[in-house]
């Protein structure tokens, strides 16, 4: 249950500098600046700093940092951990290519700020937004899909017995965890009211798994919205793990392909020339995952199912603000139905409306 925890960017700043000064001790004339709030974020609360100080061997140092705090007054997913992103990203960092922030610390005990906390180096690059307003000609964006699939790729061939298990879920597969994830987050945001469509959905996966021992490292939230990019177009880096879990790789590539389509078609937008169409982008993930992505629709449908679940969490927390206002169609004590992007989409699929009525 969330925990009703009070604090102001001046507390937070307060007391990471005692707390900076013991992690990186013996260090003198440590400084931390104000911290400055992110503009996105929805399921976590983050802040920037800079921080400076002289080391041991009287070198004067820099840096810019990110705090991660666990969100225990906002929580869009049941049960956030601060600590599991920092251990997934160190091991992440350490054991591969994918390009994780350096993660320096990390605070498992709530008394210094009142939950806890990890910190990372700021990466500077521009997040991979397509449309968002940065001129990537159709060429640059070609490289850009071209160079994050391969990232997702790579995130699939580690090794997840390596020093992983602990991102999995409890289950014979690895499917059989991503689909324990997806009925806590269920159960926990449907609290008993009739969810239409996602009903339907979350039936449909349960009783169209398909048989597979696959297991990787999924990211949990693969998206480009989620990559920082350098001015050479390759990856500064990858961002927001909270969501991952052990499952085959198709979940991350399923997540992927409904973001792209929702991004777009459910907000009215034209796709920029140089995104490339779904079938093209399996192909690009196929050919950098050296294997055929298999039973991808099923992914989707998970992804959709999972997606939807987090915008009912976020428009009971009115986390979308005035853009998600239209999306609740209904909603009582023991109703919510909703009509996003990501519902939208499932319903098509389904056969269904919004209302988990099935069409004529």
């Amino acid at each position: 249950m969330p925990v009703d925890v009070q604090r102001t960017a001046s507390d937070v700043r307060d007391g990471v500098r005692i707390w900076l000064a013991e992690q990186l001790h013996p260090v003198t004339n440590l400084e931390v600046s104000e911290l400055s709030s992110t503009d996105g974020g929805l399921s976590s609360e983050m802040y920037f700093f800079s921080a400076s100080w002289r080391d041991a061997a009287g070198n004067d140092r820099d840096q810019e940092f990110v705090i991660r705090i666990r969100p225990d007054n906002h929580q869009v997913i049941p049960d956030p951990d601060a600590i599991f992103q920092y251990e997934l990203m160190k091991r992440i960092g350490e054991q591969s290519s994918v390009p994780v922030p350096r993660v320096w610390f990390a605070e498992p005990d709530a008394t210094t700020i009142g939950s806890p906390f990890f910190v990372m180096e700021r990466v500077p690059g521009t997040l991979f937004q397509p449309g968002s307003g940065t001129a990537w000609t159709p060429e640059q964006l070609a490289t850009l899909y071209d160079n994050g699939l391969a990232m997702l790729a790579d995130l699939h061939r580690i090794d997840p017995n390596d020093g992983f298990e602990f991102v999995g879920w409890p289950g014979e597969t690895a499917l059989d965890g991503v689909l324990a994830q997806a009925t806590r987050w269920y159960t926990w945001t449907k609290a008993g009211r009739d969810l239409g469509i996602l009903d339907v959905a979350f039936e449909w996966v349960k009783a169209n798994r398909p048989h597979t021992t696959d297991s990787s490292i999924c990211w949990g939230d693969a998206r480009p919205g989620n990559i920082l990019v350098n001015d050479d177009l390759s990856l500064a880096a990858v961002l927001d793990w909270e969501m991952a879990v052990l499952a085959p790789p198709e979940a991350d590539l399923g997540w992927w392909l409904l973001f792209e389509r929702a991004a777009y078609e459910g907000f009215g937008l034209p796709k920029p020339a140089g995104v490339p169409t779904r079938d093209e982008t399996i192909a690009i993930y196929e050919r950098h995952l050296g294997r055929s992505a298999r039973d991808v629709r099923y992914y989707e449908i998970l992804a959709g199912l999972r997606l939807g679940i987090i915008s009912v969490r976020l428009l009971d927390l009115n986390g979308y603000g005035d853009l998600g206002a239209p999306w609740t169609l209904e909603e009582t004590d023991d109703k919510k139905i909703v009509n996003c992007p990501f519902t939208r989409v499932l319903a098509e699929w389904l056969g269904c409306d919004v209302y988990g009525r099935p069409l004529a």
